[in-house]
Formats: C-alpha cells, sequence, structure tokens
C-alpha cells in the first residue's frame, strides 16, 4: 500500500510523515486520532507481502508483545490497511542505531562499550525467560532511544526471526540459515537445528568486538565468504592491553562449541557490570544540535526514527566530574570579579572628584571690578587672580635690578563691598561711590 501523510489506517491511525525504510518495508509515523498519542506503524511493501513476510511481521509482533522490559522496544497493537496488508503500531523511538553510532564514533571506549553491552544483556535475558531466541542480534536492531530524559536507554528491536520456544510455526528449517551472516553463530550458519538461548550471546559478542576495536570480527567479498569465516577462520582477538577485561569477555562469547561459550546473558551482563563500573550512562543524547522539524527519510533501515539526534560520548561520571570546575574555583573567580568591578566604581568616583575639584566657579561681574593709579595703564580685562597680578607687576626686569631701585608698585584698590541692601536702582544708572558705597544715578 502506497501512504501519504494525511491518510487513515483502521479508522483511528493519521499518517504524519515517512520514517524510514528497510527491505521488507516502511516505518511512518501516525497520530492515533482518538488518544492523540503518537506512534511508529511498520508495514510491509506490497511487492513484499507475501505469506512469509505477513508471518514474519506477525512472529515480530507474537514475541515482542510477549515481552514488557525498558530495553525491548514495545509493539502495541496489529492491524491491516483497506488492501488486507499487516501492519505493526510501536513505540515512538528518538535516536539512532547502534550501527549509525558505530560508523561514526567506533571504536568507543571501553566503558561505553560495556555498557551498551549490559543494557543488550538485560533485554536478552527477558527475552530468553520467556524462551524467545532473537536470532538476528546486530547493530542495526539495537537503538540508542532518548526519551523525555537526558538518559538514553538501548533498545533491541526486530523480533521479526525470532524464535519461540515450542513454536512449531517459529521453528528452522533444517538446511536454512537465518540471520545476518556477520553476526550469526555457527550453529545458525550451518542451519542444523537444535539452537539454544546462547546464539544470542556469539551475536553480542560479535557486536562488542565491532564496537570496541571500530572493524568486524568476520569479514569477506560475499556472504558465502562471511559465513566461511564464521566457521572455519581464526576467531578474532582483541591486542590492545588496555582492552584486556573486555578480550576476556568477548572471547567466552565467540567460542564456537555452543555448550563451552559462556552460559547465559545474565553471567555475561554481570561481567560487563564490573567492567563498566563507576562509569554512569555511556551515551548522553545533546539535544543541542536539533534535527529539522520534518527531518529526510533514511533508507536502509526499519528504525522506528521519529527524529534524528546527535550524540556526545559521556563516558564516565568520574571523567564528567573532572571537566567541571571545583565550586572553590567558582568562588574564586566570582570573588575576582566582583573585585575588579569594585575597583572600577571607586576609580571612576575619585576621577570624578578631581575633575570637579580642578573647575571654578565663574565669578560675579562686580567682584571682577578694579580701580588702578592714573599713571599706570588702564587695562582693558584685569586679571581675575590678584595675587598673580601683583607679584607679576613686583618682578624687576635685569636691567632695573643693575641700574636703580624698581618704582614704586601700583596698590590695588580693595574690592568694594556690596551693601546689604542695595538701592533699588536699574542697573544701568547704578553708580559707585569712592567709599565703596553705591548711589542711584540720574538718568532718563
Amino acid at each position: 500500500m502506497n501512504l501519504v501523510p494525511g491518510a487513515l489506517l483502521a479508522g483511528k491511525y493519521r499518517i504524519v510523515r515517512h520514517l524510514g525504510d528497510g527491505a521488507m518495508g516502511s516505518v511512518w509515523e501516525a497520530l492515533n486520532v482518538r488518544t492523540q498519542r503518537r506512534f511508529a506503524l511498520k508495514l510491509l511493501r506490497s511487492e513484499v507481502a507475501t505469506g512469509e513476510a505477513r508471518e514474519r511481521m506477525l512472529r515480530e509482533a507474537h514475541a515482542a508483545g510477549r515481552l514488557q522490559h525498558k530495553n525491548v522496544i514495545e509493539v502495541y497493537d496489529v492491524g491491516e490497511t483497506a488492501s488486507g496488508d499487516p501492519f505493526l503500531v510501536m513505540e515512538l523511538l528518538q535516536g539512532e542505531t547502534l550501527e549509525e553510532l558505530a560508523a561514526r564514533s567506533a571504536p568507543l571506549p571501553m566503558a561505553a562499550t560495556a555498557v551498551v553491552g549490559v543494557e543488550v544483556c538485560r533485554a536478552l535475558a527477558a527475552a530468553h525467560d520467556a524462551g524467545i531466541i532473537h536470532r538476528d542480534l546486530k547493530p542495526a536492531n539495537v537503538f540508542i532511544h532518548r526519551g523525555d530524559g537526558d538518559v538514553p536507554i538501548v533498545k533491541v528491536l526486530d523480533f521479526g526471526v525470532s524464535k519461540i520456544t515450542g513454536d512449531a510455526a517459529s521453528a528452522t528449517t533444517t538446511g536454512a540459515a537465518i540471520g545476518s551472516p556477520a553476526y550469526m553463530s555457527p550453529e545458525q550458519a550451518k542451519g542444523t537445528g537444535g539452537l539454544t538461548a546462547r546464539a544470542d550471546l556469539w551475536s553480542l559478542g560479535v557486536v562488542l568486538y565491532e564496537l570496541g576495536t571500530g572493524r568486524p570480527a568476520f569479514d569477506g567479498e560475499t556472504a558465502f565468504a562471511v559465513v566461511g569465516e564464521v566457521l572455519h577462520g581464526p576467531l578474532p582477538t582483541m591486542t590492545d592491553p588496555a582492552l584486556a577485561p573486555l578480550a576476556t569477555v568477548i572471547a567466552r562469547c565467540l567460542v564456537r562449541d555452543p555448550a563451552a561459550r559462556i552460559g547465559s546473558a545474565r553471567e555475561l551482563g554481570r561481567e560487563l557490570e564490573a567492567i563498566a563500573a563507576g562509569a554512569g550512562p555511556a551515551l548522553l543524547l545533546e539535544p543541542a544540535a536539533r534535527p529539522p522539524a520534518e527531518p529526510e527519510a533514511r533508507p536502509g533501515t526499519e528504525s522506528a526514527v521519529a527524529t534524528r539526534a546527535y550524540v556526545r560520548p559521556l563516558w564516565s561520571s568520574a571523567e564528567a566530574a573532572a571537566r567541571r570546575p571545583p565550586p572553590a574555583a567558582h568562588r574564586a573567580s566570582r570573588v575576582v570579579i566582583l573585585g575588579v568591578a569594585a575597583g572600577g566604581v571607586l576609580f571612576a568616583i575619585g576621577l570624578l572628584a578631581v575633575l570637579l575639584s580642578r573647575s571654578e566657579p565663574e565669578p560675579s561681574p562686580l567682584a571682577a571690578e578694579v580701580t588702578v593709579p592714573d599713571s599706570a595703564p588702564a587695562a582693558a580685562n584685569p586679571p581675575r587672580d590678584f595675587d598673580k597680578a601683583a607679584d607679576a607687576a613686583a618682578a624687576p626686569t635685569a636691567d632695573a635690578v643693575a641700574d636703580a631701585t624698581p618704582p614704586a608698585q601700583p596698590k590695588l584698590r580693595p574690592k568694594p563691598k556690596r551693601p546689604a541692601t542695595a538701592p533699588q536702582c536699574p542697573p544701568h544708572r547704578l553708580i559707585f561711590n569712592p567709599d565703596g558705597t553705591q548711589r542711584c544715578g540720574p538718568g532718563p
């Protein structure tokens, strides 16, 4: 069925946008018009909606529906389109697959690899307890999901080829290999049947090796070449001494004899927890670089992805604490900033006081009038500083000192005093008497 945004499925799921495509179908974001909750809808493409593909989708719904675990994607409902094609209603995830993360950031630090392994082990333990073997565990089927909080959750996806113990419909046909060649266990590759939960532990060991080293554990030009490496090639080893604890755990997973392999997902999880002890959340999805509202579809994945987020490693709480300045440093920096600010304020106040002290008030016109003797030339603008004017006049020249006694210096008449009460006289008729009093002269 060819869907477009706005289409309504089963009378209640309104298609919002296309999220991605896979080998068997496509994933869409949909809104339940009755509850206003958003989901991811996984639909088979019409050209592959055969009996086998339909059976695989229903098996996925059956297996995931039996599991209620935070590390397993939830399947809420199964429906059919108007043309009879089945679809799954699943939890809407935000983030990216482990395959996308590894392509960008591998090799991951050992603690991060171990923390991812711990959460996958929890999902596998829940599935194995329910009698479900995943059979297709690989980085593309592990999702790093960020919900409302900042702590990511690892989700195991796609139980489409899972085997349910005691279910004849999910039993492997003898001679048929089910899974992805690079990650399937030797017993899966042989297709001899008798598969146990330890097949998933081999697959997880391959995933951890790829995360820790940044290279595939088994490789080849064709699928047959890869299967040949899985069955008969040398087992991969990690030679870096710094990765010795992780290498020991992975070596216990990559044992061709299932009976000699590590015993259970819980046992594997405990060993990985010892490596990840004190690491805290291995991954932190950072919303600082937000994706566009309508991201482009990413072909080649069936992940129920709502938006594309970006991942920043936060490998250990100890390293994160070391990156943060201690409280004392914060306090010291605040004291320095406050001291500098206070010094700047005091400097500004002092500078303003100096400028104000140097400014002189404008003198009154009455206080500037000076009377000089007739022998002295009249000054059009007598100096305001009387002491300086007297000193300048009294300073003898060199010739005067040599020849004669300097002439008598003119005496400055003291500034007339204004009477306490000035007469009521227009300014243009005001006359100063010799004794310093004032009188009003005749006028027109």
